[in-house]
């Protein structure tokens, strides 16, 4: 009796133990796939605070996902951000919008006269999402040298 109780207790050790080495290994962990952008004038003013003349409003904000050449509209409706992003106060003075990155190549229409295009590489090793490159209207401005997920764009 003694030796199977000794048993069961190595088994269910053994299987704790590889649980947690799984975890540490990061399978299945998003990180790094949004991006957060400050939209700015040439005046300096944040166009996305609802205090500034001719701001961006979540109303006019579309999110579009490009996959395999068709252009499909962001539509999470379970989700926290249904509409692939949403906009935030990240200090007293600054909005953000946080866009999730849910493909390669998206489009962010933030209003009827504006659609600006990031491009990136997303890792997908190991069922694993982390952001490696991010092009802002073909300019570089997210990777190993420049690694903050909050960027300034100047309107």
């Amino acid at each position: 009796m003694k030796t199977r109780l000794i048993f069961y207790m190595a088994f269910i050790s053994l299987f704790f133990i590889n649980c947690k080495r799984d975890s540490d290994n990061g399978y299945g962990v998003s990180r790094s796939n949004h991006i957060n952008i400050a939209y700015i004038n040439s005046s300096g003013e944040n166009l996305l605070n609802p205090s500034t003349l001719n701001h961006y409003t979540a109303d006019s904000i579309r999110i579009y996902y490009i996959v395999d050449g068709v252009k499909t509209e962001a539509n999470f409706p379970k989700a926290d951000y249904p509409n692939g992003f949403h906009i935030y106060q990240s200090d007293s003075t600054t909005y953000r919008i946080g866009v999730l990155l849910n493909s390669n190549n998206v489009l962010i229409k933030l209003n009827h006269e504006t659609t600006d295009t990031i491009k990136c590489i997303i890792d997908h090793s190991y069922g694993n999402l982390e952001l490696r490159k991010l092009w802002y209207n073909g300019v570089l401005m997210f990777d190993n040298d420049r690694p903050t997920l909050d960027i300034t764009v100047v309107k």
